[in-house]
């Protein structure tokens, strides 16, 4: 994890992220997969973790430095282009997959972003579509903590690295979240 760390933290930005999904190894007999949907109580502890961390959080206000928002989003999947809907604005992007590692519980991924202003023709035709509500948290404006509800049916925790930031402190930050539901 340290190599793949020190070869793309530092690269992070709003266009190259750097995503730890948080969740299970289910190990197979030719590769590894991450189930990353999570409980409630996991999804609780980790919470709880994020507070004691940053003991001023409050969710849906800003208190030093901590933002949280709820967002109900609808994502419109073709291949790799994403359309995202937020309330009545409709984002778009192409996600490109650069890198990826899986250690333990934790996927990291590196993901080019490309943003496209253009308006799209159509959400009619897509390959996947998801409705989730989407919580996020940004810590200290160095990263942000993402929780999706997918209708109460399962959760995800997600970290987004989107500066660089230093890595003995993602590190710290992953261990107690491991530990946390552990």
């Amino acid at each position: 994890m340290e190599d793949f760390l020190n070869k793309y933290l530092l690269l992070a930005n709003k266009t190259t992220n750097i995503i730890f999904n948080i969740g299970k190894n289910i190990n197979t007999s030719d590769n590894n997969i991450i189930d990353t949907r999570c409980s409630i109580e996991d999804i609780t502890k980790l919470v709880n973790y994020v507070k004691s961390k940053n003991k001023n959080i409050e969710f849906q206000n800003m208190v030093e430095n901590i933002t949280t928002e709820f967002q109900n989003i609808i994502e419109y999947r073709h291949d790799n282009r994403v359309y995202m809907k937020k309330d009545s604005d409709i984002f778009v992007y192409e996600e490109k997959f650069i890198d990826s590692y899986l250690d333990n519980n934790i996927y990291i991924t590196r993901v080019d972003l490309e943003i496209d202003n253009t308006v799209p023709i159509s959400l009619e035709h897509y390959d996947n579509k998801l409705e989730y509500e989407l919580m996020t948290m940004s810590i200290n404006n160095l990263f942000t903590v993402e929780i999706r509800n997918y209708n109460k049916k399962y959760y995800t925790f997600r970290i987004v690295v989107k500066k660089p930031n230093s890595k003995s402190y993602i590190l710290g930050y992953l261990e107690g979240c491991m530990k946390s539901i552990a």
